[in-house]
């Protein structure tokens, strides 16, 4: 079992003041330390598009929010695939309610929404025991995706692979040299799959 993330993101305290909500994104980035805050997924590898998500979306189906679209900790940094699953759902149709204890949303700045998810072995994302608002959130956003888990190994690996590497030259061990390209067969491998599942 692993921990699903290791640091809530956090909005930082004063931020300036835009007219439009797309004036944050560098801001945003340097906040959510460069990582969906949603399924942690980090923006390093470019995969695919990063995106602004309005938390309290700005239209939602059955009311009209009061939350102004460039009000900065309503505004989440997060992946195409996290920001296209929620879009405009709110399922409680209050504002000020995020969720019933069984449906809705956590807001992800929040260290209880990491608290309701851990990774396998294999990096799924997979939520806690008798817990109904994580199995609504993991179907919501679509957190079983393959995507997640593939990037997080392929995370994993390409730190392993340094380590390797810094080891091999510090060493020169024959050994250590053919699992070094073991590994990075792996990581060739798991990229193709990415590649794959993107399209």
């Amino acid at each position: 079992m692993y921990t699903f993330i290791e640091e809530t993101p956090k909005h930082r305290p004063n931020p300036p003041t835009y007219a439009t909500y797309p004036q944050y994104k560098d801001i945003l980035i340097v906040d959510f330390k460069k990582r969906c805050a949603y399924c942690n997924d980090t923006n390093k590898y470019r995969i695919r598009s990063f995106t602004i998500d309005h938390f309290i979306p700005q239209k939602p189906l059955n009311f009209k929010p009061k939350t102004p679209a460039n009000q900065y900790d309503n505004l989440i940094y997060c992946c195409s695939f996290c920001n296209r699953s929620k879009w405009n759902k709110w399922p409680t149709d209050d504002e000020a309610i995020e969720n019933d204890g069984n449906v809705g949303f956590v807001k992800p700045t929040k260290d209880e929404y990491k608290d309701l998810f851990f990774r396998n072995a294999n990096g799924r994302i997979i939520p806690i025991e008798n817990n109904n608002l994580s199995l609504h959130l993991k179907d919501e956003l679509m957190l079983w995706h393959p995507i997640h888990s593939l990037m997080w190994r392929i995370e994993k690996l390409i730190i392993l692979n340094k380590k390797v590497k810094e080891k091999i030259e510090l060493t020169g061990n024959k050994e250590l040299k053919d699992l070094h390209y073991i590994l990075k067969d792996e990581i060739i491998d798991i990229f193709e799959n990415i590649f794959e599942l993107n399209d």
